[in-house]
């Protein structure tokens, strides 16, 4: 299973979509808030289709309910337009860190650093340094490595990278 998560408004939907046109890019921007769970489902060559399960943000509280074994991915998106949050996704990884650390769940971890294309997005250095990926890690034990990517849903900027990921 592979899940998506994030804060609200931190482009889940948007993402998702644009993956599953890729490598068309889409039409329709707007987006509405999830309130529940999208599975969403990519072709990511001629024989392999996958299904992303986006648990909405606003769901939160319930989210180490889907941690199990069976969880083999997880995308967790970051607003890199909303510098204010931050602070809130570093909380929120500790929390999911930790849910991980207690379900003894190893799945590969992707933070997907969204809406690039947008004024005023904090540099990826300054992000990544400010998310303490690497304290992180070290203080969560784990035994997979974060990888990050920065995307665009709306330019494409970094899609063909998370496809790739997803197949790997």
């Amino acid at each position: 299973m592979i899940l998506c998560l994030g804060l609200p408004n931190s482009g889940k939907t948007l993402l998702l979509r644009s993956l599953s046109c890729y490598p068309d890019k889409i039409e329709k921007f707007e987006t509405v808030s999830t309130v529940g769970i999208n599975l969403v489902n990519l072709n990511c060559s001629l024989n392999e289709s996958i299904t992303i399960r986006e648990i909405g943000g606003s769901m939160e509280p319930i989210w180490e309910n889907y941690l199990n074994s069976n969880v083999t991915h997880i995308l967790f998106t970051i607003d890199v337009s909303n510098p204010v949050e931050i602070g809130s996704n570093v909380i929120t990884l500790i929390n999911l860190f930790n849910s991980l650390s207690v379900k003894l769940c190893q799945p590969r971890l992707l933070l997907v650093l969204t809406k690039l294309d947008s004024i005023g997005t904090i540099k990826l250095d300054e992000t990544i340094s400010g998310l303490l990926v690497d304290d992180l890690i070290s203080l969560h034990s784990l035994n997979n490595s974060i990888e990050i990517i920065g995307t665009s849903a709306i330019t494409g900027q970094g899609l063909d990278d998370i496809i790739k990921w997803l197949s790997s």
